[in-house]
Parts: structure tokens; sequence; C-alpha cells
């Protein structure tokens, strides 16, 4: 079978490709000599020069951190201090769940601003109310139990004046680490020596006897003793607050911070310069010293000017 030959096409069909046009050629001769504008300048920097790093990289200057807030030792019973004793009466700083409720139009009950301030709490340092109970009801808050939620204030007699001096030394003790010196067991001696001391102090605040408290607080059995070889110096500080005259002495809560109680302004002064000694002396630490007196009231409004 022969095959058929393929005749060119017509050169009106044929498929013709576009050639690229050329670029326009720009004459610059003639613009050789227009003046060209010089570059705007930058304003003077005001204030310090930055700092620079790698190549010419800029940035700004560290900003200073804040100093995050150190959370408050806790006991099961506690009371509420109010400001030094040394100082001019000035308004107590208010718990925030109380500021929040008075913008509000103070809606909740004084229980109910405990829960909500147990919130902020156990994000700090756990569900603990010995806290943000005594800071809300003033006075001696006992906590019963939690489920269900039950706190007892503690009436003492307006007779008792009690003035607390506390000393914190220039030292860190983490709530995770004290609390991880507990005994995981108890002697049943010194389960039953504590639950005494608990029981005369508890009657010592409702009689107003300033003397079986400050010897109640101070007959711990089991948290003082695995507590105190931690902070340098607890024993000798302990030991000078009494030869001072304190009614009692022992750790405020976790720690570090000591707590004495007398039963009068005139003493706090050499209770404190001895138990500041103590820390200096037996454990090599600078220690400040406030003397504050038991405030009854509790959170409350002192002024709705800025309410309104």
């Amino acid at each position: 079978m022969r095959r058929r030959r393929r005749l060119p096409l017509p050169r009106r069909h044929r498929h013709r490709h576009p050639r690229p046009h050329p670029a326009p050629r720009h004459r610059l001769h003639r613009l050789r000599h227009l003046p060209v504008p010089p570059p705007p300048r930058r304003p003077p920097l005001q204030g310090p020069a930055p700092q620079l790093r790698r190549g010419r990289r800029h940035r700004r200057a560290p900003r200073p951190r804040r100093p995050l807030p150190t959370p408050s030792p806790s006991t099961s019973l506690r009371a509420c201090p109010s400001a030094p004793a040394s100082a001019p009466p000035r308004p107590p700083p208010q718990p925030p769940p109380k500021a929040v409720d008075a913008l509000f139009g103070s809606r909740l009950s004084r229980d109910d601003l405990v829960l909500a301030g147990l919130e902020s709490e156990k994000a700090v340092s756990g569900f603990h109310a010995d806290n943000i109970a005594p800071a809300i009801l003033g006075g001696f808050v006992l906590v019963r139990s939690y489920d269900p939620f039950h706190l007892v204030p503690l009436a003492s007699p307006p007779a008792l004046r009690l003035h607390f001096v506390l000393v914190t030394p220039d030292f860190e003790a983490p709530t995770s680490k004290m609390r991880a010196a507990l005994p995981k067991d108890v002697l049943v001696q010194h389960h039953v020596r504590n639950s005494s001391q608990a029981a005369a102090l508890v009657a010592a605040v409702l009689q107003g006897d300033a003397g079986l408290i400050g010897s109640a607080m101070s007959s711990d059995a089991i948290v003082e003793p695995t507590r105190a070889p931690l902070i340098p110096g607890m024993a000798a500080v302990k030991a000078a607050a009494l030869q001072a005259g304190a009614l009692g002495c022992t750790i405020s809560g976790a720690g570090p911070t000591a707590v004495a109680v007398i039963d009068g302004e005139d003493k706090g002064e050499e209770v404190a310069r001895r138990m500041v000694d103590a820390f200096w002396s037996a454990g090599n630490l600078k220690a400040t010293a406030t003397v504050a007196q038991l405030d009854r009231l509790g959170a409350r409004v002192i002024s709705t000017a800025a309410l309104h």
C-alpha cells in the first residue's frame, strides 16, 4: 500500500512565532546634569542610646521585673494582725474578694467571700482557708471542715490586747519544701499532745488568757520540730524571744518568719531586737521585725467615694 505524501502548507497557514520587541533604549546622557536632592536627615535620638547586639540590631532596655507577691504562711487557727503598732493608724489593705464584692453592691456573705478567695489561694499555695478566712473575718478563726465548709470565728474578750512580733529573716523557705519535711507517720503521744494544745489554744482565746495562748502555740510536737532545723537560727530565736519576755514564740505558718506573742506594746521593741540579733548570731541571717496588733474587724470598706 502506497503512503500518501504530505504536501507543505501554504505560507499563510504556517504558525509564526512573534519576535520579541527590542527593549527601548533610554538616553541617559541627557539626565546626567540634573541636580540630585540630598537624602532626608533623621531627627536626633532623644534619651539614652539603644543597646547594640549582633551587627546593628537595636533592642529596648530590659524592663525591671516586678517582685512576685510572697504567699503568707498558714496554720489551722489564725489571727489577723493589723498595722504595725509603731506606725500611725492607717486603713488596712483589703483582700481582693472584698473589694470586688463592694464594686458589685456587696451581694456576697462573708463565707462566700472566703470561698471566692480560696479559688485564688488554690493557685498559689493550695486549697487552705487559714490565710483568707482571718483576713476577711478578722480576729481568730477556726477552720473546722471544708466539706461541708464550716468556719468558726472565736470571739475574744475586748480586754485582750494581743500584739505580735513578726521577724522575717533574709532566707527563702519554699512552702513545698516545708510541707515535704512533715512526717508521714505521727506517734500517738505526739498527736494527743497537739490535740490538747489546740483545745487549750481555743479555750485561751475565748477566755482572753494571753499567757495560755503563748504557751499553747509554743508547744507543738509535730510540725515545729521538723521545720525548725530547716531555718538557720530558729531555735536560738525562740529562746531569745522567751527570755526577752514574750509569752510564746513559734514558726509562722511554713516559715521562715518567726512570730512571738506579747501582752503589751512596750515589750515589742525589746523582743524584736533580741530576735533579730539571734538570727544574725546563730544563723548568720539579716532579719526585719514588725510589731502588729490583733485586728478584730477584718476586711471592710474604708471609703466608697471611688465606687460612684
